[in-house]
């Protein structure tokens, strides 16, 4: 059964999606996915044409080089390395910069995400704290209160 929960003054209600609303959406879906597929083999045709006739890339590992350099933002640039080991070479220090960069920033983020769930537990411990500290106020006063009453009866009993 399909359904969409929708939240709206903490009251959830559902709704169903009927038969012909499900039709629609797999249309648009089945639309999407053969126009991606349309688009992609013309990109692929176009893209094998200009590769058969440019000169820019003799080669496959001409290529190669210039996808791998390229993706991870070092640039193409002036100074090319000629020979094929120092290509594979630079291609090596590439990724391992890339390897560096997503270590780095990993780092930093689960030290931040620590830091967040250490403040949240200060906060929570500080507000079970304070409710424990009201809950213990509410029974002295409570049995204040009871001590108060039950000499009042004593008192009312011995006259």
């Amino acid at each position: 059964m399909w359904c969409i929960s929708v939240y709206s003054l903490n009251i959830k209600r559902k709704k169903k999606i009927s038969f012909r609303m499900y039709m629609s959406i797999l249309c648009v879906y089945i639309y999407g996915c053969i126009c991606i597929y349309i688009f992609g083999y013309m990109s692929i045709y176009a893209y094998a044409n200009f590769l058969l006739e440019s000169e820019a890339f003799s080669t496959l590992a001409h290529a190669w080089w210039f996808t791998v350099i390229t993706i991870p933002t070092i640039g193409y640039g002036d100074i090319v390395p000629s020979q094929s080991s120092s290509k594979i070479v630079v291609c090596f220090l590439g990724f391992l910069a890339y390897c560096t960069f997503v270590a780095a920033s990993t780092q930093i983020s689960v030290g931040l995400t620590l830091m967040m769930e250490e403040k949240k537990h200060h906060h929570l411990c500080s507000c079970k704290f304070k409710t424990s500290k009201g809950i213990l106020h509410a029974i002295a006063k409570r049995m204040n209160r009871n001590r108060q009453l039950t000499s009042k009866f004593l008192e009312k009993v011995k006259r």
